[in-house]
């Protein structure tokens, strides 16, 4: 008796928001946050995550921007290292990060920094950036 099964690889991906709190422009210290994503990847399957450079004006995955009054704009940062030296972008290869799927949920952390000292005015500010995963 034949009994055959063909397996198929799958991820999927959450994320949690990034949330920098207050930002004081005047402060010579940069400001730091970090937000989760959870991957979860049949075992032994390749996968990127990948983020864009967000909807706000102007913004690269190198320099993002978050959108605000009066069309003013809070440049920031997003890393795969807590030392803001690894960027996070959206280019296999180059700034995807890379994963092998163990089958369990694994939680990749987002760190992100606002840089000090922009002039900016009081206010909200926000934006989005797309999480993908290439598997």
């Amino acid at each position: 008796m034949l009994v055959s099964v063909s397996v198929v690889g799958g991820c999927t991906i959450r994320a949690t928001p990034l949330i920098f709190g207050l930002y004081n422009p005047d402060s010579s210290i940069p400001t730091d946050s970090t937000a989760r994503l959870y991957v979860l990847c049949t075992l032994n399957t390749p996968y990127y995550v990948t983020l864009d450079q967000g909807a706000g004006y102007s913004a690269t995955t190198r320099l993002r921007s978050m959108s605000g009054p009066d069309h003013s704009v809070i440049k920031y940062l997003l890393t795969q290292n807590p030392t803001h030296t690894i960027n996070w972008g959206n280019v296999v290869g180059i700034d995807a990060q890379f994963g092998v799927g163990n089958g369990l949920r694994q939680t990749l952390v987002v760190y992100g920094q606002i840089p000090p000292k922009q002039n900016v005015g009081i206010g909200s500010y926000r934006d989005v950036v797309n999480v993908g995963i290439i598997f």
